[in-house]
């Protein structure tokens, strides 16, 4: 399905990436990357991190009370 969407160059793409066990590139990969708006974009994945750690220490504490 994938091919037929986005043809040859989905096809390249397949002959370069392993399919089950993944390895670190052959050559230096270049190419643009903001590192800053990389931590931005995942703000919200650490905090429904805290969120769940600090729920999980509730729940522990409320258990050891009971």
């Amino acid at each position: 399905m994938l091919e037929s969407i986005f043809g040859a160059g989905y096809v390249a793409y397949k002959q370069t990436t392993p399919r089950w066990i993944p390895r670190p590139p052959r050559a230096a990969v270049s190419g643009p990357h903001d590192w800053g708006e990389a931590w931005r974009s995942e703000v919200s994945t650490f905090l429904q991190y805290a969120a769940l750690g600090g729920a999980f220490a509730i729940k522990q504490g409320l258990s050891g009370q009971l």
